[in-house]
């Protein structure tokens, strides 16, 4: 025990001075991670696919947190689950899974940047050099955007870190057994996160094997080097399947995905034609966007911007090229032309491989562009003079420059964070955890640098007071502001502020922004993508419909109630402010007087309430109470007579859930409330202004009746059971105007599966479909045309689907061996033996979408939906007269090829897919 203590004296004795070193970089950068990092995921929700620069969050958040999670991207990020997930797993026993990730994911950008400073010493700099040079890394726009956001850069950047720091001793020195070890271990690391950067090993293996007069067979060691590393990858990559079964092993998918099937995902993001623009966007990207005050959230293009990118990718190679013919023994230099030939290729790189995203990339080369730039100022002669004068200037203004440098970088990263708040509102207070790290390693910090221990005990006090207190006041003003995500009234222009005058409707105005919030921040923070038919910010739709289930059908819109039969107004209100909750079912207007009226739809019926009344300025009475009552302290009670009257009922109360338990609950609430509203006379129509036919619609009515179990309102199906008289619900007759009925092959199964679903007494419907199966089914399969394709998979999936729902065997044998077009709308055979999987992409029949993904493993892929708080949904295009009638509720979409607003289809999938998710 006492030499095992000698030992680690000895140990830090000898190492005490790099030791130092490292606390003070990792500790600061690692105190700067965690607050960015909790920041965008924790304080607000920024884990959303797409937002930022195209990246997948929520997919990487699932890769490190979530063990029977859909792991397909280690396809090109080949170790990425197992080198992340197990140490997320342990710490999150203690911290939750969240803020695990939040900690590693600090910890390892942390890492990266006390590699970097290591890097500039080992390419000849001194200790305040490479300071300097880490503090321009560490406090660049792409560092502090890419260090706040879940993504595996952060990851890809450290194993480039590691491999350099590791090769850069590496060059022209006399390798033995261990540093082949080594450079076998820098190649993993360059593997393990992104499987391009294995480029820049090749580069720096070729440089430290074949340019090495010391080194012998070459080829056979460089080959040997290169096999090793592949292979104790593959190896990993074979453990990693088998402790997470959906992961691919990079080697074999890719020897697929590009060489066999040639079907990659990685095709998809390949431009195969040369563009100017695109290299244009690569010099931004490389330098302008560096900059906090240029870079954002959204990320600026202009013509300021192109400039910008030119003249200083345009001053980069003019410093290289300078170098290049008037340094001596330039081609001595391996580690720069290492360094140079490693930008160069990543630069290539992403003007063909997603070019328009290649901000997302940015973190596997921006360090060595800085690199290259120290190197240079460190290395040069007598003979670079003009080097030498831009050298000596910036030495002599390096506080000046430095100081400037980080003021502006500040105001970025605070711009920055603004931006973010300004989108994805308030979640949650900063977690106990993250608070006591930051301290903690500040509290390191000040140890380190401060030298007596007067001053460190002071400065350790007066950082864990003003930490502790920055975080009680910031928390208390997140958590008592009025409205906790105000910032999703202002983003949709919602006119809310005069609703904040009464106190009830002021509790209603806060529940419109949960609302806006869960589709602006939890709806989109999903493995899914939810792309909008079109950017609007909720500001082009301005009616919103009454009449759920069997009531009359009303639509409100500018201050009038319209019957949607008679095309007739029925009541007009004065306003001068309006406000449409949907969540709520209401309609607040609010008149000069301060009057209120609500109109709104509950269990019972659609109701109008007169009597509220709101402190405004405009009403002198109202004015001069108001101000006689702040005056002496007391809280203004103004005199409401409320009344309510009741203007459409139904024969059952309706049940309304409030889905409290969801992260989504109020966007069910209104998916539910379109579902209702689109069941007319008892029957499911397509959309808001669509007709109803005699027989109904299948399927719509089974889709609509899955949603109808799950919140017990069946009830409002069991007239049209009765009336039900064929097993085909002859489509075409109401959508085409057909003489003759259509006999769709997916009429059966979705009948089958009401008629298990709603009570009724039609055992006469279910021998007819006996019947009709017997007769047409060939071979286990139900064919037949569905949407004028004939399909076999879908219709004979609907009918094992609707045998199951009543329990009953149709007394054949059912083969789902050939897939068909819908087949990735049947998630609800999931479960089954034979199911198969499919992906459908239809931007106007987004029902279809939410169907598909609902049925992926993992629920990838992409669904569509408006950009507007009601509806939310649509079906199809609108003809020119169709057009015409739409206009009656909204403007705006009522063009011909439209979207027809309202859809039950869409309403029904997308709630299910979401409420089955959560």
């Amino acid at each position: 025990m006492k030499e095992l203590k000698m030992k680690i004296k000895d140990f830090l004795t000898s190492h005490g001075d790099k030791i130092k070193e490292f606390l003070k970089i990792f500790t600061v950068v690692f105190a700067l991670n965690l607050f960015l990092l909790s920041f965008v995921n924790l304080i607000t929700n920024g884990t959303e696919t797409d937002v930022f620069y195209g990246g997948d969050t929520p997919r990487v958040l699932q890769d490190m947190t979530m063990q029977e999670g859909l792991h397909y991207r280690t396809s090109v990020h080949p170790l990425f689950v197992i080198l992340t997930q197990p140490f997320v797993r342990i710490l999150g026993r203690v911290t939750g899974v969240i803020v695990a990730a939040v900690i590693f994911e600090a910890a390892v950008g942390a890492l990266s940047a006390t590699l970097f400073y290591r890097l500039i010493q080992k390419l000849g700099a001194s200790k305040k050099t490479g300071l300097l040079a880490t503090v321009i890394l560490v406090l660049s726009f792409t560092q502090v955007s890419f260090n706040s956001i879940f993504e595996t850069y952060v990851f890809s950047q450290f194993g480039l870190m590691v491999m350099w720091v590791i090769a850069a001793g590496l060059i022209d020195k006399k390798l033995e057994l261990k540093d082949y070890a080594l450079l076998v271990i820098a190649g993993i690391f360059s593997l393990a996160f992104t499987l391009t950067n294995i480029v820049q090993f090749l580069i720096l293996l070729s440089i430290i094997i074949f340019l090495n007069k010391n080194v012998k067979c070459k080829f056979i060691k460089f080959s040997s080097i290169l096999l090793v590393v592949l292979s104790i990858t593959v190896m990993l990559a074979d453990v990693q399947k088998a402790f997470w079964p959906s992961a691919n092993n990079f080697f074999t998918s890719s020897i697929n995905g590009f060489v066999l099937d040639k079907n990659s995902e990685e095709f998809t993001y390949i431009e195969r034609t040369w563009s100017a623009k695109r290299v244009i966007f690569q010099m931004n990207t490389s330098f302008v966007y560096q900059f906090g005050l240029l870079g954002g959230l959204i990320l600026e293009k202009s013509n300021l911007i192109n400039m910008l990118g030119l003249v200083c990718f345009g001053l980069f190679s003019l410093i290289n090229l300078y170098y290049f013919f008037t340094k001596r023994k330039i081609f001595k230099e391996k580690i720069y032309f290492a360094l140079l030939s490693a930008y160069g290729f990543n630069f290539v790189l992403h003007i063909f491989y997603n070019p328009y995203e290649s901000f997302l990339y940015v973190l596997h080369y921006n360090f060595l562009i800085i690199a290259i730039l120290f190197y240079i100022f460190t290395h040069l002669d007598e003979k670079t003079k003009f080097l030498n004068y831009v050298r000596d200037f910036f030495v002599k203004y390096k506080i000046q420059t430095m100081t400037t440098y980080i003021f502006l970088q500040v105001i970025g990263i605070i711009k920055y964070l603004q931006e973010v708040h300004a989108k994805f509102g308030f979640k949650a207070t900063m977690p106990k955890y993250i608070l006591i790290l930051i301290v903690l390693s500040l509290v390191i910090f000040a140890a380190v640098v401060i030298r007596k221990v007067k001053l460190k005990v002071v400065a350790g006090v007066v950082i864990v007071i003003v930490s502790l207190v920055g975080w009680v006041s910031f928390s208390g003003y997140l958590n008592n502001r009025e409205i906790k995500n105000v910032e999703a009234l202002d983003r949709a222009g919602v006119d809310y502020k005069p609703f904040l005058r009464n106190d009830f409707t002021k509790q209603m105005t806060n529940e419109l922004a949960e609302y806006l919030y869960e589709l602006d921040v939890p709806l989109r923070a999903q493995t899914y993508f939810i792309q909008k038919y079109e950017i609007s910010h909720k500001k082009n739709s301005d009616f919103f419909s009454f009449g759920m289930g069997d009531r009359k059908k009303l639509i409100y819109k500018k201050g009038k109630l319209i019957d949607l039969q008679t095309k007739q107004t029925v009541r007009s209100f004065d306003f001068t402010h309006e406000m449409i909750i949907p969540n709520m079912y209401t309609v607040l207007l609010l008149d000069q007087a301060g009057k209120i009226t609500r109109i709104y739809e509950d269990e019972t019926g659609v109701h109008i309430e007169k009597g509220r009344m709101a402190r405004i300025w405009e009403d002198w009475n109202n004015y001069n109470q108001w101000e006689d009552d702040r005056l002496n302290n007391r809280e203004t009670k103004l005199v409401e007579n409320i009344t309510t009257e009741t203007i459409s009922t139904s024969k059952n109360k309706i049940n309304l859930p409030n889905f409290e338990e969801s992260k989504v609950g109020r966007i069910l609430k209104v998916l539910h409330q379109e579902i209702l509203v689109n069941i007319n006379q008892g029957k499911p129509r397509t959309t808001l202004m669509a007709k109803t036919n005699e027989s109904g619609l299948y399927r719509e009515g089974m889709m609509a009746a899955m949603v109808l179990e799950e919140t017990k309102n069946t009830w409002l199906f069991e007239n049209w059971m009765k009336q039900i008289g064929s097993i085909y619900d002859c489509r075409n007759k109401l959508e085409k105007n057909e003489p003759k009925c259509v006999e769709s092959a997916d009429n059966p199964g979705q009948l089958l599966y009401l008629l298990g679903a709603i009570t009724n007494n039609r055992q006469d419907l279910i021998n007819k479909i006996r019947t009709e199966v017997k007769q047409k089914a060939i071979d286990g399969e139900f064919t037949g045309k569905v949407d004028e394709e004939e399909m076999g998979y879908y219709p004979t999936a609907l009918l094992i689907n609707g045998g199951r729902k009543n329990r009953i065997e149709l007394g054949y044998d059912f083969n789902l061996g050939k897939p068909d077009k819908y087949l990735g709308l049947t998630w609800w055979l999931n479960d089954y033996k034979e199911a198969k999987h499919g992906n459908i992409v239809d931007p106007m029949h987004p029902a279809k979408e939410w169907a598909s993904v609902h049925q992926e493993p993992g629920h990838y892929g992409l669904t569509t939906i408006l950009d507007e708080a009601y509806p939310l949904t649509f079906d199809g295009e609108l003809t020119e007269a169709e057009a015409e009638e739409q206009k009656l509720i909204n403007e705006h979409y009522s063009h011909e090829k439209g979207p027809r607003l309202s859809s039950i289809w869409h309403a029904s999938e997308m709630f299910l897919m979401l409420n089955n998710r959560e």
